[in-house]
């Protein structure tokens, strides 16, 4: 399934869940894909917030600034 929608997932959780069901650990190695993914979600996230804040604070003192020269 996860190989044929190549586009929606990464070629190597295909390959982990396969090699999973060949050991009888296709949970075990899920859940570790799930919690990669996840630290990788939140990184950027955190990341991202950390770009967010001062570009609002120099919009939001634009916007001031431009109200009190008008």
């Amino acid at each position: 399934m996860f190989k044929e929608n190549a586009h929606l997932y990464p070629i190597i959780m295909a390959d982990l869940l396969e090699v999973g069901k060949e050991t009888a650990q296709a949970i075990k190695d899920a859940l570790d894909i799930a919690v990669f993914y996840e630290e990788d979600v939140d990184a950027k996230t955190k990341d991202l917030s950390t770009i967010i804040d001062p570009v609002s604070y120099i919009l939001i003192g634009s916007a001031v600034g431009f109200l009190l020269c008008r």
